[in-house]
């Protein structure tokens, strides 16, 4: 009889907001306890970056670098970097991306924050979180950022 929990791939978005870090500490904790391994995954939106870069050179090359070095930091600040599996940087819309990785990744857990960087948009439209929930193709675990 199999367990009805098998995390072994937890992937976790980051938008470097201080509420997916805790997602990132939740999703450590977790990977430790089930013996799994994390995918961090961060999604590019154009008109995040575009403005500050001139050329499309650049921002097709630069900004996912300097994205992926950011990730490689937070592994290395999690004090566990021998539970994370890769990174992922993507660029489109972070919900379709995020589910479109879970599937490709065959992730059992996507961990990520309620809230992150797009605040008060996401009143309007619908919150990434909220859409990751009602299209992933595993179970989500959100994190509501603690205020202590």
């Amino acid at each position: 009889m199999s367990s009805l929990l098998n995390i072994r791939r937890i992937l976790v978005p980051v938008d470097f907001s201080a509420a997916s870090e805790q997602a990132l500490r939740h999703a450590t904790a977790l990977a430790a306890h089930f013996g799994g391994k994390i995918t961090l995954v961060h999604v590019i939106e154009s008109g995040r970056y575009v403005a500050d870069f001139t050329d499309s050179e650049t921002w097709m090359t630069e900004i996912p670098r300097k994205v992926e070095e950011r990730l490689f930091e937070l592994i290395n600040g999690t004090g566990a970097p021998t539970l994370f599996e890769k990174v992922e940087v993507r660029a489109g819309r972070p919900f379709h991306e995020i589910g479109l990785a879970a599937r490709e990744l065959g992730s059992e857990l996507i961990v990520m924050a309620s809230l992150g960087r797009s605040g008060a948009t996401d009143v309007l439209l619908g919150s990434t979180a909220e859409r990751v929930v009602r299209h992933a193709p595993c179970p989500v675990l959100v994190v509501r950022e603690s205020k202590t």
